[in-house]
């Protein structure tokens, strides 16, 4: 290979995409669909051209493809992992897997590890629970999934990526034993159950040392400790210096996020100079892509036929099972199942219940098939977090499902406005379905656990006019559309 081609592989860079203003990067070819991330391959050498897109509930499309119909979008992780079934998670990485191959992507940035560390992370609904164990056992599944379609999956963020807020300078202070025994335990069997193609970093320092650049992290214990042969490629933005090359690093992911971010690109001119300097060495550029193409190899990415058929109607049933399988049921003071022998007057109240079901928002939000049931914008303080603070509503309404599912019921909907209007109806139903939501995602923080727009008091009030009420909290389970 000339060391123009190596460089070209060891950075990606984002499609174009008008909903961040984004123009398509001289290094796409006019035929490829945009996605979040493009490696240019070596034709004469038979090395395929890399693209990835985001990730663990589904093949995302955060505006780079309009005319994309929409992917399926499986449970969030966090209630795939409320149901302790590794084959559950297997099953939806299977899918996951060929809905990227049906678009030409051979990454899926997908494998979220992180643990749930802070019930107040924007993230947690991508990650799989705060135990290494079960977090562990349930990402390798999910990755062995994806990549039994010859589809690379990556493991992420490596490592301690409890919060958003801050996340490009949080410094994680951790007792090295404390880390191993936590959130490197869950990488480290992860990576043992599923060897995957690749492992992606997080943005934060840890004990003062950013992650994506930090030796000890990669090159002593995933490198060397862990034998880890694939490669290590930075999150979108998260590369400030050319060093970081030096540390471990082996791709720079996203390349543009760091021109936003920290003002130029660290694995372009700075360190070609470097190299041409003699500051960068030539055998430390050929292991970086020999790791890329390691995985290349390992997964089957060269050896790509045509794409396997893609069973929309399929997948939604394993998305309706994966969601059946993990819904948890806090508390029931004998008012579930719902009487069946007499008509019921059934109130559902809030939630936006009229319309679907909240999803999380961010780089892991799935645009399902036919769009979402609607997209409400809240904004606020912050730059480019307020852009990404969405209320995504999946488009299948539980009121509609009750009105299936109870035909005999009559069933009433208060869009909980107002504590006093939804007391009304609680008083005159025999049961009464509340429904609380929250816009979760990344990028930022809850700032506590309370319920926005004044859910928690219209919630009392209805609890306290009919005890008979069943309260929904479906933004744990956001990701599912079948």
């Amino acid at each position: 290979m000339t060391d123009e081609e190596r460089f070209n592989l060891i950075i990606s860079v984002m499609g174009g995409n008008p909903v961040i203003g984004l123009d398509r990067h001289a290094l796409i070819p006019a035929e490829v669909a945009m996605s979040a991330g493009y490696t240019p391959g070596v034709p004469r050498l038979g090395i395929p051209a890399l693209q990835s897109s985001d990730a663990s509930m589904g093949v995302t499309n955060p505006g780079y493809r309009p005319d994309d119909p929409g992917a399926t979008a499986f449970p969030a992780s966090i209630l795939i992992g409320a149901t302790f079934n590794p084959e559950i998670a297997r099953e939806g990485g299977v899918r996951i897997g060929r809905e990227a191959r049906s678009r030409g992507f051979n990454i899926m940035l997908a494998g979220g590890i992180n643990l749930a560390r802070d019930p107040r992370n924007g993230r947690n609904f991508e990650y799989y629970a705060e135990d290494p164990l079960a977090s562990a056992v349930m990402a390798a599944a999910a990755v062995n999934g994806i990549q039994s379609q010859n589809v690379i999956s990556t493991l992420k963020h490596l490592s301690l990526n409890s919060n958003e807020v801050n996340r490009h300078w949080l410094d994680a202070i951790i007792d090295p034993a404390a880390h191993r025994e936590s959130d490197l335990l869950a990488f480290q069997i992860a990576i043992e159950r599923s060897r995957p193609g690749s492992i992606m970093t997080s943005y934060n320092k840890i004990n003062g040392t950013y992650a994506t650049g930090n030796e000890h992290l990669l090159q002593e214990v995933l490198k060397g400790e862990w034998g880890y042969p694939g490669w290590v490629m930075s999150d979108w933005g998260a590369t400030p210096d050319w060093r970081f090359a030096l540390a471990g690093l082996d791709q720079e992911s996203g390349m543009q996020g760091d021109v936003i971010q920290w003002g130029a690109e660290a694995f372009t001119d700075s360190l070609r100079a470097a190299y041409a300097a003699g500051a960068f060495p030539r055998e430390r550029l050929s292991e970086m892509v020999q790791r890329i193409l390691y995985s290349v190899y390992a997964v089957g990415v060269d050896r790509w036929g045509p794409a396997p058929a893609v069973d929309m109607a399929e997948h939604g049933q394993v998305a309706l099972e994966a969601a059946r399988q993990g819904i948890v049921l806090l508390k029931n003071d004998g008012i579930l199942p719902l009487a069946a022998e007499r008509p019921l007057k059934v109130a559902v109240i809030g939630g936006w219940a009229q319309v679907g079901v909240p999803t999380g928002t961010g780089s892991g939000a799935v645009l399902p098939v036919g769009g979402f049931g609607a997209t409400l914008p809240i904004g606020g303080p912050g730059g480019r977090v307020a852009g990404a603070r969405n209320l995504y509503l999946l488009p299948t309404s539980p009121l509609e499902e009750l009105k299936k599912l109870l035909p005999d019921a009559q069933i009433e909907f208060d869009p909980g406005y107002t504590p006093a209007e939804a007391a009304l109806l609680a008083r005159r139903s025999d049961v009464v379905i509340a429904f609380g939501i929250r816009v979760e995602g990344e990028g930022f923080d809850l700032p506590d656990l309370s319920l926005p727009w004044g859910q928690d008091a219209v919630i009392a009030a209805v609890a306290a006019t009919n005890p008979n009420t069943v309260v929904n909290r479906p933004e744990f389970a956001g990701g599912s559309n079948p």
